[in-house]
C-alpha cells in the first residue's frame, strides 16, 4: 500500500484582502471611497491555500455597536457569499443599510485551512495600500461664505464690494463641512462653475461671474435701488448624496452676510443749461472775465456725490488750478434729493474766449456711469452755451447833427429850444443800450 498522510501543521495566512465597491472614488489621493445606504461594498479574500468558508463579520450596527456575522448566526442572511471557482479566493458582498453605524467600515475575518489550521490573528484592516470604505449618512452643507463681493471701483465709496453693475466681476467663496464633488452654483440664476479655492481642497470653493445684464435679478425686475444678486449653492458629496437643501441669499436660505445691489441702468438726462451772472439778467448767456458761469444738470436717479467731476473751460475740478470749477449736488426742483448737479466757476484772463466747452461726468449710487462713461457736455444743451467775451468794443465812427443847426463865422454850431440833437456811433460787436 503506498498511500501515506501528510501532516499539516501550517497555519494559513492572508495574501491579499481588499474591498472592491459600486460606488465612485471621485478622490484617489485619500484613503476612502465614500458609499451611501444601498451601496455594496464586496471583500475580497486571497487565502496561502484552500480553506473552508471564512467568517467574516462586516458592518457595525448603529444601535449597540456590534458586528453583523456571515456565518448561520446572523439572522438577516444578507452576505452573498462566493467561492471563486478555479482559485482558493473568496468575497463576500453586503450592502449598507439604515441599521449600520457611520463611519469607516470594520471588520472582522478569521478563517481554517482544510485540516483545521486557524489564523494566526483575526484580521481587522486591509492591505497597506487598499482603499477603505467610509459609510456617509449625513447630507452636506455650506459651512460658510467667507466672502460675497464685486470688483466695483466706481461707486464713489472706499468700498465698492457692495455694488455691481454690468462689466462688473462678483465673486461668492464658500466652504464645506465634508468633501464635495464640484457644487452647482447659480448667480442671477446663470449657472457658474465653481473652482477650488485651493488645488485639491474639495471643502473650499470659489465661483466667479461677470455681470452682463442677462441675470434675472428681483424675478426680472430691474429698480436701480434694491436690485441684489441671488446666488444659490447645490451640493452632492462623495457618497452621491445631496444637501438636504439649496443654500442661497434669500429668506432662510442661510446666508446672513451683506449683499451686492446690482444696476443695470445708469443715470438719464433729464435737463441741462449753463447760464452767467452778467450784470443785465437778459444777457446771461455772456460772460465777461470775473463774471460766474453756472452749469445746472438734472439727472433722473440719485447721484453719487464724489463720483461727480467737472470740466469748464480746459479747467478740471480734479485739477489744481486755483479758479477749478466748483461741485454742488443737492434736490431737483421736484424736491428729489441728490438729483441736481449744479458746477460753477468764475471767468479769467486764462481762459480761452468764445463759446465755453464743459464735460461733466457722473454715475449713480451703485457706480453705474451716465452714458457708459460719457459726459454732459455743451451739445446737451437745448440753447447755446454762454460765450465768453475778453475783449473790450471800441467805437468805430461818431456823428451829431442837430436838426435846426447854425454855425457862427468861426464855424462853432449852435443849438437852440426845441432842435433835436442826433448822435450816432458805430461799434466794433453788439453792445448793450
Amino acid at each position: 500500500d503506498d498511500s501515506s498522510i501528510r501532516l499539516d501543521l501550517t497555519r494559513p495566512t492572508k495574501i491579499a484582502l481588499t474591498f472592491t465597491t459600486d460606488g465612485t472614488d471621485f478622490d484617489n489621493s485619500d484613503d476612502y471611497t465614500y458609499l451611501k445606504e444601498g451601496a455594496s461594498v464586496t471583500m475580497n479574500i486571497d487565502p496561502s491555500e484552500e480553506i473552508n468558508q471564512p467568517i467574516v463579520m462586516l458592518f457595525k450596527k448603529a444601535a449597540d455597536g456590534l458586528f453583523e456575522p456571515s456565518d448561520t448566526t446572523n439572522p438577516t442572511g444578507d452576505f452573498t457569499i462566493v467561492d471563486v471557482v478555479g482559485s482558493d479566493n473568496w468575497t463576500f458582498t453586503k450592502s449598507l443599510a439604515a441599521e449600520h453605524a457611520e463611519g469607516e467600515v470594520e471588520f472582522n475575518l478569521s478563517f481554517t485551512d482544510l485540516v483545521g489550521n486557524e489564523l494566526a490573528a483575526t484580521i481587522t484592516s486591509l492591505d497597506v495600500n487598499a482603499t477603505k470604505v467610509w459609510y456617509d449618512k449625513t447630507a452636506p452643507a455650506v459651512q460658510e461664505v467667507i466672502s460675497w463681493g464685486s470688483n466695483n471701483t466706481d461707486c464713489g465709496d472706499d468700498d465698492c464690494s457692495n455694488f455691481a453693475i454690468p462689466g462688473n466681476s462678483v465673486t461668492l467663496v464658500f466652504t464645506t463641512l465634508e468633501n464635495v464633488q464640484i457644487p452647482t452654483v447659480k448667480i442671477g440664476r446663470q449657472e457658474v462653475v465653481p473652482s477650488q479655492t485651493s488645488n485639491g481642497n474639495h471643502r473650499s470653493w470659489t465661483a466667479t461671474r461677470v455681470m452682463d445684464g442677462s441675470e434675472t435679478i428681483n424675478d426680472g425686475a430691474n429698480n436701480t435701488l434694491i436690485n441684489t444678486i441671488p446666488f444659490t449653492i447645490g451640493l452632492k458629496d462623495f457618497a452621491e448624496i445631496s444637501s438636504a437643501s439649496w443654500f442661497s441669499d434669500s429668506s432662510n436660505g442661510g446666508f446672513t452676510g451683506t449683499q451686492i445691489t446690482f444696476d443695470n441702468t445708469g443715470p438719464s438726462l433729464e435737463s441741462a443749461d449753463i447760464t452767467s451772472n452778467n450784470d443785465v439778467a437778459a444777457n446771461n448767456k455772456y460772460a465777461q472775465e470775473g463774471d460766474v458761469v453756472t452749469i445746472v444738470i438734472e439727472a433722473g436717479e440719485t447721484v453719487k456725490a464724489s463720483t461727480i467731476t467737472a470740466i469748464v473751460a480746459g479747467v478740471s475740478s480734479a485739477g489744481n488750478d486755483a479758479n477749478k470749477p466748483s461741485i454742488s449736488l443737492g434736490a431737483d426742483d421736484n424736491g428729489n434729493a441728490d438729483q441736481k448737479i449744479t458746477v460753477s466757476k468764475v471767468m479769467t484772463a486764462s481762459d480761452p474766449t468764445g463759446s465755453i466747452a464743459f464735460s461733466v461726468t457722473f454715475s449713480n449710487v451703485n457706480g453705474f456711469p451716465y452714458d457708459n462713461g460719457g459726459a454732459v457736455t455743451e451739445n446737451n444743451l437745448t440753447g447755446s452755451s454762454v460765450f465768453y467775451d475778453r475783449t473790450k468794443p471800441t467805437i468805430d465812427s461818431f456823428t451829431i447833427v442837430c436838426s435846426g443847426e447854425q454855425e457862427d463865422p468861426s464855424g462853432n454850431k449852435y443849438a437852440t429850444i426845441d432842435d433835436v440833437i442826433t448822435v450816432t456811433l458805430q461799434t466794433s460787436e453788439d453792445i448793450n443800450k
